[in-house]
């Protein structure tokens, strides 16, 4: 009777490491797969909300996206911009200190560019 307690014991601690590192592995490939999901949920919103940013400012979106992909390729003449998305609106009192951050997709990959204020236009800002 004692050798069967002893196989049953074992048997049983075989199945809950068994089950163990079977949901761990599962947990481990759900959760990777939903990261990418969220990580793009994520970069939707926060361009939804520098976009609703610039227009409670008085910016208007589709013209500061314009503005962007013309001063970028006049900055970069020889890189063919496929996407621009406006990522961050910073806007402290005042005019001359507002900025907006973009990600512009080209063939080599997403860049991050910086328009800036001065006397009322937008530039390239210094970096």
């Amino acid at each position: 009777m004692d050798t069967w307690l002893l196989i049953l014991l074992i048997a049983l601690g075989t199945l809950i490491v068994v089950f163990g590192v079977g949901g761990a592995i599962a947990v481990n490939r759900r959760n990777r797969s939903q990261a990418q999901g969220f990580d793009e949920r994520l970069s939707v919103i926060n361009r939804d909300l520098a976009a609703a940013h610039a227009q409670d400012n008085g910016w208007e979106p589709a013209a500061l996206l314009t503005i962007a992909r013309e001063r970028f390729g006049v900055a970069h003449p020889d890189v063919e911009v496929s996407d621009v998305k406006l990522t961050q609106v910073i806007d402290p009192p005042g005019t001359d200190d507002d900025r907006a951050i973009f990600s512009i997709t080209t063939s080599g990959g997403d860049v991050l560019f910086e328009l800036g204020r001065r006397d009322g236009e937008w530039v390239v800002a210094q970096q």
